[in-house]
């Protein structure tokens, strides 16, 4: 669920470059009850493993599965030998329903007290927007997420200017399609006919605001379910990426593709956007700045150069902090840390 499975297959790879043998073993909890889940683990500890690396999303785990089978899979498996637990979608629950409120309650309390039986965390945002990581003594990394699409240089087309945004819901009470026709209608008001390319959305776009976009002049490519591959190879093709998802974070597998892609990057300001989401890196407007999207996209529209500039920005951002390297190093680091720990308590 949300590329977690492909994050911990290529990571897997990267290491096995590194000489390291990595076996996968995946629970799913819509699927798997506790007699299912208590075998996985067995079958875990039967391969007496240096490092179990846990990864989680609540994204892709039920209520059963957190917090209470979170916590029993980290305790098991800390039992045996290290636990690396990898956060993947550590932010908070939004909302302020007493479901979501109470949801966010329990999602806290229990990746806190998960991180302090493993002992050792990595996560995909900078710990300092965590709350929930206070009181949590433990050795945590920051590690934003690889992309696990073709990583292709930037190779914009040259009939229209052309802006992609990715996996955005385009039903009618998305959040996103507030601003997703005034922020496009306006634009095209200011440059003129561009193409709107839509990656990564599974539903059509209505076709009254389809017709509404067109008589703007707001051309929309919507090409659907494609491989990774293909969706790498169309998402260079573009001039700028919007991050219409959401706002800026270090944690989006989709940002993280822009990024290896060379392409300069405009999104909306959010908790969750830190170093390396610099404002010389990525051109960072106000959360839900309708007029402030316009303008930027606007100024990029008109200014080559400064895409140049921001397409290398970009593509140095992405080898110096997204690349699968850097995750192999992050669990190789830990590897020898415990190492060392071990080394100590022998001599001692």
């Amino acid at each position: 669920m949300d590329g977690v499975g492909d994050h911990a297959r290529l990571l897997a790879a990267a290491l096995a470059e590194a000489g390291h043998d990595s076996r996968l073993v995946t629970i799913d909890w819509r699927s798997h009850g506790w007699w299912e889940l208590l075998k996985k683990v067995r079958s875990v500890h039967s391969m007496r493993p240096d490092l179990v690396v846990l990864h989680y999303s609540h994204l892709g785990w039920s209520r059963r599965g957190l917090p209470f089978g979170l916590l029993l899979v980290v305790a098991l498996s800390r039992a045996v030998g290290p636990v690396l637990l990898w956060v993947h979608d550590p932010g908070g629950v939004r909302g302020f329903r007493l479901r979501q409120v109470l949801g966010g309650i329990a999602k806290n309390w229990g990746l806190r007290s998960a991180v302090r039986i493993a002992g050792q965390a990595i996560v995909t945002v900078d710990p300092a927007v965590l709350p929930w990581l206070d009181g949590a003594s433990c050795s945590v990394q920051f590690c934003p997420s690889p992309t696990n699409m073709a990583s292709v240089p930037r190779q914009p087309p040259t009939d229209f200017f052309t802006v992609t945004c990715f996996g955005i819901a385009l039903t009618t009470d998305a959040p996103t399609m507030r601003i997703l026709e005034p922020t496009c209608v306006g634009l095209a008001r200011v440059i003129g006919p561009f193409r709107l390319q839509i990656l990564g959305a599974n539903e059509p776009l209505s076709s009254e605001l389809r017709d509404r976009l067109s008589a703007a002049g707001v051309i929309v490519d919507l090409p659907g379910a494609m491989s990774a591959d293909d969706l790498g190879h169309a998402l260079a093709r573009s001039h700028v990426y919007w991050h219409a998802k959401g706002r800026l974070t270090t944690r989006s597998g989709t940002l993280s593709a822009a990024l290896a892609c060379g392409l300069p990057v405009v999104g909306m300001l959010g908790d969750e956007t830190a170093t390396p989401l610099d404002r010389g890196r990525v051109v960072v407007i106000g959360d839900l700045d309708v007029e402030g999207l316009i303008s930027a996209i606007a100024d990029l529209s008109s200014d080559p150069d400064r895409q140049q500039v921001l397409s290398a920005k970009s593509a140095f951002t992405s080898d110096e902090f997204y690349s699968w390297s850097r995750s192999r190093d992050a669990v190789l680091a830990v590897l020898e840390s415990n190492d060392r720990r071990s080394r100590a308590a022998t001599r001692r």
